[in-house]
């Protein structure tokens, strides 16, 4: 059971951590995207798009860690209609 909550303890801390990081690497991402596509650099502006597509699909991630952790901490009460 204490290794139990130690996991739940441990994957919220790193979904926490993680997220904000991504969050700013996906707003930069998205300023230059902005800004090449102000130049209309194509090559350029793919490769960020790339980068734009990544980090949300990295947020996505952390965001399913932390709604595991939720539902087994029984933060979430299930609606039984």
């Amino acid at each position: 059971m204490e290794s139990e909550r130690l996991r739940h303890s441990l994957i919220q801390s790193l979904s926490h951590d993680l997220r904000n990081p991504l969050t700013s690497l996906m707003t930069n991402a998205e300023n230059l995207l902005n800004k090449i596509k102000r130049k209309e650099y194509e090559t350029s502006e793919q490769e960020a798009q790339a980068l734009v597509d990544s980090s949300q699909r990295m947020i996505r991630l952390m965001s399913n860690l932390l709604e595991m952790a939720r539902l087994q901490s029984n933060e979430i009460v299930l609606n039984k209609e």
